[in-house]
């Protein structure tokens, strides 16, 4: 065909622009114009791709939704049917079935050779199982221990020994005197049942007496104007072994001496010598506070001491 068989005749510009459809435009225009229709193509070429992925992707789901039915409208037993949505290709075209959210996969049906357990039975074999083997542990873990564990020790931290006596000392029970009585306990007493003299530092009675001595103090104090010197009080079973001389009469055997039940004191400051005024003051006073002058210590006694003082409460003050 040629020019003169066009109809309309194409002439001048317009057959310049059906050439070059960017006759007429100046360069940087023609540039911009090259790149929106390329831009064009390329968003029709990317909508063509992306619109065909999707239609895969609905169809593949679709099969698999179907293979995977159990019951006779392709749907689990039990759940209802998905509802199928209008084709948009319109009459005549396959229906698409909606997806289902609450659709599970079918599960396996046991094989025809396979054993099927009740689970009541599964149950109670486990429970038996779970309790056989915590007692199976049980009955190793005490086992072991008794192996293991040493045998309990009695507890003798509250016992005290009694020392043996020497070959100078009377046997363990006896005293050299009738008035002079032995105790086990004499010479071991607990510092539970002792108490310290507030105003003789260094020196305890026993706990039930302290209050007497206390007393009497705060009279003879003042009296005198001066608290009572406390020479001497509780003697432990050693301290009275390291006093006591078989050859002479000033100190008891141990064990047989009332400082060593806690009851005695021997108080100097004047009263150590007989007929003095606080000598003659204690024994006016001292038996109204709980305290004597007992008979073997007395002038005509065994042993004349007139620093021993002791509570009434011994075995032998009067």
């Amino acid at each position: 065909m040629n020019q003169s068989e066009i109809w309309p005749p194409v002439t001048g510009s317009d057959q310049q622009s059906r050439i070059d459809p960017f006759a007429g435009l100046g360069p940087a225009s023609a540039r911009r114009e090259r790149r929106r229709r390329r831009a064009a193509r390329r968003g029709q070429m990317v909508a063509v791709v992306v619109t065909g992925s999707v239609a895969l992707v609905a169809g593949g789901s679709y099969a698999l939704f179907q293979s995977g039915g159990s019951g006779d409208d392709g749907a689990p037993a039990g759940v209802a049917a998905p509802a199928l949505s209008p084709s948009p290709a319109g009459p005549g075209t396959p229906l698409r079935q909606a997806a289902d959210p609450l659709r599970k996969p079918p599960e396996k049906a046991p094989a025809d050779d396979e054993p099927t357990v009740p689970a009541e039975d599964e149950a109670a074999t486990a429970g038996a199982a779970g309790a056989e083997a915590q007692a199976t542990a049980g009955s190793d873990a005490a086992a072991a221990s008794s192996d293991t564990s040493p045998a309990a020790e009695p507890d003798t931290s509250g016992e005290q020994d009694t020392p043996e006596p020497t070959a100078d000392e009377p046997a363990i029970g006896t005293c050299p005197h009738p008035d002079q009585v032995w105790t086990p306990e004499n010479g071991h007493l607990s510092a539970g049942k002792l108490a310290a003299l507030p105003f003789a530092p260094g020196h305890a009675v026993r706990a039930d007496v302290v209050d007497g001595l206390v007393a009497l103090n705060a009279a003879y104090r003042a009296a005198f104007g001066v608290n009572l010197t406390i020479n001497s009080s509780y003697r432990s079973y050693e301290d009275q072994a390291a006093l006591y001389d078989p050859s002479s009469p000033t100190a008891a055997p141990p064990g047989c001496s009332n400082h060593g039940t806690g009851l005695a004191v021997d108080i100097g400051g004047g009263v150590e010598a007989f007929g003095s005024a606080q000598y003659d003051w204690l024994t006016a006073h001292a038996e109204g506070h709980g305290w004597v002058h007992p008979p073997f210590a007395e002038p005509g006694g065994r042993n004349p001491e007139p620093w021993h003082w002791q509570s009434t409460l011994a075995p032998n003050s009067y």
